[in-house]
């Protein structure tokens, strides 16, 4: 199972306060909800391997990932890119695609965005969703070095 997969696996045993904040609005997902409205990013269709792709995607299309969650953008390093994943991959005409991490943290339909780009291009990648307080999810560890995680939780912290 993918780490999207993983999280909604957890079920009513794990309390909440014993969660990261992060994923208490997907641990509390069920089938009955409305999927939650997900930006991807980094989701390659040039990348000779793409975790978004050979890991996250296939889930997220499945039946049950489908069930919990809707695929709305992309977001890779140009709007051509993200364009040229929405095809490569099959992806509805709906998915918006954007090539601005700040664009893409102004859009109000998305409820979760989930990056599965290099750890040395997620702080320019996530700042702007975490500045304009929507819930991130980072597959890889959160920065290279100590100042860079630390400028994340300022990020975090700007937000309140």
């Amino acid at each position: 199972m993918t780490l999207l997969g993983d999280i909604l696996t957890f079920g009513s045993n794990v309390k909440s306060a014993e969660l990261p904040i992060a994923l208490l609005p997907i641990n509390n997902a069920s089938t009955s909800m409305v999927p939650i409205r997900i930006a991807l990013v980094g989701l390659s269709a040039s990348a000779k391997t793409s975790w978004a792709g050979d890991a996250h995607l296939p889930y997220l299309l499945s039946d049950a990932g489908r069930s919990h969650f809707e695929i709305i953008a992309l977001l890779n390093s140009s709007v051509a890119a993200a364009e040229a994943s929405k095809k490569h991959f099959r992806l509805p005409g709906r998915v918006k695609a954007y090539g601005d991490p700040s664009v893409l943290a102004q859009d109000l339909d998305v409820d979760l965005v989930v990056c599965c780009t290099r750890v040395d291009v997620q702080l320019p990648t996530i700042a702007p969703s975490l500045r304009y307080g929507n819930i991130v999810i980072v597959e890889w560890p959160l920065a290279e070095v100590l100042e860079k995680a630390q400028d994340l939780l300022s990020a975090i912290a700007a937000v309140g």
